[in-house]
């Protein structure tokens, strides 16, 4: 199992759309509006890197309110 947050910019006034829309994604655990250099956090779960890489490419980028993300990566200790 891997976990990452996934961090993201979003166009003006389309915060609640966006969220409303990452809480319906398969292996979205968490997202929240955020204030500051990034609009929101989300909290993703993936299988692998490959699923991960599906989930944050072909997803949650594609979405349209969404600008840029910046993906970490957690690991346990």
């Amino acid at each position: 199992m891997i976990r990452a947050y996934v961090l993201g910019k979003v166009t003006p006034n389309s915060e609640k759309q966006v969220l409303t829309s990452l809480k319906k994604m398969h292996g979205v655990k968490s997202a929240d509006i955020t204030f500051g250099h990034y609009d929101l956090v989300v909290s993703v779960e993936a299988s692998d890197e490959v699923e991960l890489q599906n989930l944050v490419l072909t997803k949650i980028r594609q979405n349209p309110g969404i600008t840029k993300t910046l993906t970490l990566i957690t690991q346990k200790i």
